[in-house]
């Protein structure tokens, strides 16, 4: 019988009791490696998040920026900074 090897964080319901406990039951072909405790590199998903963070969190302006900066222009930020 293959046994299926699943790659996981330490994440605290990666290491829970049921989790255990479904894994020990006969016939299981899952065996679970756990990744160091901080390892981002070899997290995947960490670099996921590394760049949806940097694409949806940076260059974006508040709207309580807009309103100091804007100088009496449109709060939508049209013409802030020079830019129209």
């Amino acid at each position: 019988m293959r046994v299926i090897h699943v790659v996981l964080d330490q994440a605290p319901v990666h290491r829970g009791q049921a989790v255990r406990d479904w894994l020990a039951r006969p016939g299981r072909r899952i065996e679970l490696h756990f990744l160091p405790a901080y390892a981002p590199n070899l997290n995947a998903i960490e670099r996921l998040w590394k760049l949806m963070h940097e694409h949806v969190t940076h260059n974006r302006v508040a709207k309580d920026s807009l309103r100091r900066f804007s100088a009496g222009r449109p709060i939508d930020g049209s013409g802030l900074f020079g830019v129209a």
